[in-house]
């Protein structure tokens, strides 16, 4: 090659892709620095820059009068707070039964402490919902057209349209240790799927580009 030859390996950017990292360190339950979990808490985590803003308050009432009525549900809310969720809902804050944390440096190991991702019909983030999925967590999402992740999850993994439905399904894997299992399994492999398509769609565009470069001399 030339002196003006690219090495397309280096020096083109990588498009945009769900590349999970691994987790920097191994976090417990019961010494996670930014809340205190029981091992038979059953954890749901909504993560998002824009998250307080993002929850609404249809989403927020049905989740705290629904879910966190039920004994050894726990709600993390990851990236900020919410007005109406903290003044309609105190008392489930006070009692740490809905934990904010305004930043989490190692979001992988997090994940791997709790059990279901929920989040409200929302557009953007794909890659916090791609992590979750990668490490097991079924997503409790209904269907949404404006909803950035629902190509990512899958229709096959989709739960419905409301978040009645939502709430549903999260209280049948609560309760049906079976079909959690079942949906972690099928959400992680649907990950590790759109994982492996990515690298491969990578390593073909950068063959196609050094064959171009190849014609040229």
């Amino acid at each position: 090659r030339d002196n003006h030859s690219i090495d397309y390996k280096k020096e083109v950017p990588r498009p945009l892709s769900h590349v999970t990292p691994k987790a920097k360190t191994k976090y417990d339950r019961d010494r996670y620095p930014q809340a205190s979990l029981e091992e038979n808490d059953f954890v749901l985590i909504s993560v998002g820059n824009r998250i307080g803003t993002e929850l609404t308050e249809e989403f927020i009432d049905i989740v705290c009068e629904r879910l966190l009525s039920e004994s050894n549900i726990r709600w993390l809310i990851v990236g900020g707070q919410n007005d109406y969720l903290s003044q309609c809902y105190g008392g489930l804050l006070e009692k740490n039964k809905i934990v904010y944390i305004p930043y989490e440096d190692d979001l992988p190991a997090l994940y791997q402490i709790c059990d279901v991702f929920i989040s409200p019909q929302r557009r953007g983030g794909g890659t916090s919902v791609f992590w979750a999925m990668y490490y097991g967590l079924p997503i409790a999402q209904p269907f949404s057209l404006q909803a950035d992740a629902m190509m990512i999850v899958g229709l096959e993994n989709i739960v419905g349209e409301t978040y009645e439905q939502m709430v549903e399904y999260v209280l049948s894997l609560w309760k049906n240790p079976e079909k959690y299992t079942e949906a972690s399994n099928k959400i992680k492999q649907r990950a590790l799927y759109i994982e492996s398509t990515q690298k491969q769609a990578w390593k073909d565009f950068i063959d196609l580009l050094e064959i171009k470069e190849r014609e040229k001399v």
